[in-house]
């Protein structure tokens, strides 16, 4: 098999720069060392948010989901951000009344 340099692998570069963006935590978010974040695994999250893996992974590749933080190869989600865009994403009205 002959080598057919770099321009077979450039699409794939490509989708992967673009996917970057997109996975990629805002910087000069800090937390206290008083109070760490308690960090899920992507199993964790799809478990809390009862969807499967492979949903939560879709919706990383679209930009949608919570955010994700990346430390070395691995994917962690800060508890308190995946509540947050839980929270975020309730509808409000319907037909339900609320207990009383």
């Amino acid at each position: 098999m002959r080598w057919k340099g770099p321009f077979r692998c450039k699409p794939i570069l490509e989708r992967a720069s673009r996917l970057g963006d997109v996975m990629k935590k805002p910087m000069g978010q800090s937390y206290s060392t008083e109070n760490p974040p308690r960090l899920l695994t992507i199993k964790q999250v799809a478990e809390r948010l009862t969807v499967s893996v492979g949903c939560l992974r879709a919706w990383r590749i679209r930009g949608d989901g919570p955010p994700a933080i990346r430390i070395g190869s691995a994917l962690r989600w800060d508890e308190r951000e995946v509540d947050a865009w839980l929270d975020s994403r309730r509808e409000s009205g319907g037909g339900a009344s609320a207990p009383t």
